[in-house]
């Protein structure tokens, strides 16, 4: 068991038993029911003593207080929604227009810190989030019919999604149509995409910085460009015969390879090391697309290479960029030989 101190307080282990104790439980199936425990704010408690058990008290109390913080402001902020969730957040003040329904699962993250993030639904509208739901600053949300986001969804700063035109290029002043939007579980939304009306987005994709999304994106795959177009396929061979892991083999991601991603991943996301191999942007809260910037920078300093922009698209888990870095370290033991 690890030595953190915190977590043998008898103090604060008698403050989780209550909160443990007292919290609501819900009617779970037998086989189900470990997650219970996952859900509830005691072993939210539990697991964030244990990742930053090695932090300076200070900065222990900081992101104490800022949790809390930002769980009464969602109370305030969130008041113009129709439905919210347990333990919502938000970071700064979000614009809420609600003429519709605006209904929002568990665990919602909302950032409004630097340019304050807008939901706005018309008469008869929906907008629907689901669970550990991450919006970052300056987006928008519209909906004049139905904007539907699935659970665990990454949204980045400035993006825009709607399901409308906003006006009719015909009649500027005739009421425009609205075509539901729909955004599946586990979709990476970066910085500054924009969703048109009527898009569907399958579940796991990756929608690449920049990009215009107009009709349907398949599941499991990067697609990026305007407007946005499939790049690859997650785990599958894409329409070029490209595959992420192409080339490595097993013995290149050797033990020492591993170590130091580990330790460069730890550091960046404040996460325990070793690190789960399928952890992913949905798993980790700084892991948006300023925290993939700076996971990128770090690695390349840490392994002496210089990742593409294909490379940077196709980090979407601690285990590609893990098949990414061993691919490189190959080329150049490769180029080594050539060259001798």
């Amino acid at each position: 068991m690890r030595n953190n101190h915190l977590l043998n307080d008898p103090l604060i282990g008698d403050r989780i038993d209550l909160i443990s104790r007292n919290a609501p439980q819900r009617a779970v199936p037998g086989n189900l029911g470990h997650w219970r425990e996952s859900l509830s704010l005691a072993g939210k408690i539990q697991r964030s003593l244990e990742r930053d058990r090695d932090l300076p008290l200070s900065q222990k109390l900081h992101k104490a207080v800022v949790y809390i913080s930002s769980t009464l402001s969602a109370r305030l902020y969130l008041l113009r929604c129709t439905k919210v969730g347990r333990r919502a957040r938000t970071r700064g003040a979000p614009y809420i227009v609600n003429h519709g329904r605006i209904i929002i699962g568990d665990d919602f993250n909302l950032s409004s810190r630097i340019v304050a993030s807008e939901l706005a639904t018309g008469h008869q509208a929906t907008i629907e989030i689901g669970n550990e739901v991450s919006i970052n600053f300056g987006a928008l949300i519209s909906a004049l019919r139905l904007v539907k986001i699935g659970n665990q969804v990454n949204i980045g700063p400035y993006t825009v999604i709607t399901d409308s035109d906003f006006h009719d290029p015909r009649d500027r002043f005739a009421p425009p149509e609205g075509v539901p939007t729909i955004i599946e579980d586990n979709v990476w939304l970066g910085v500054r995409v924009i969703v048109l009306k009527g898009s569907h987005i399958g579940h796991g994709s990756v929608i690449t910085a920049g990009s215009l999304v107009s009709g349907k994106i398949p599941p499991n795959v990067i697609a990026g460009g305007i407007p946005a177009r499939v790049i690859r396929h997650l785990g599958e061979e894409d329409p070029h015969g490209y595959r992420g892991d192409q080339g490595v083999s097993q013995e290149s991601t050797n033990p020492n390879v591993r170590a130091r991603l580990s330790k460069v991943f730890s550091h960046t996301f404040d996460i325990l090391a070793p690190v789960d191999p399928a952890i992913g942007p949905t798993k980790v809260s700084r892991w948006d697309s300023l925290g993939h910037l700076e996971l990128i920078v770090r690695l390349e300093e840490e392994f002496d290479i210089k990742f593409t922009d294909g490379d940077a698209i196709s980090m979407t888990s601690f285990g590609e960029i893990e098949r990414v870095i061993a691919r490189h370290l190959q080329l150049r033991t490769r180029n080594q030989y050539k060259i001798g």
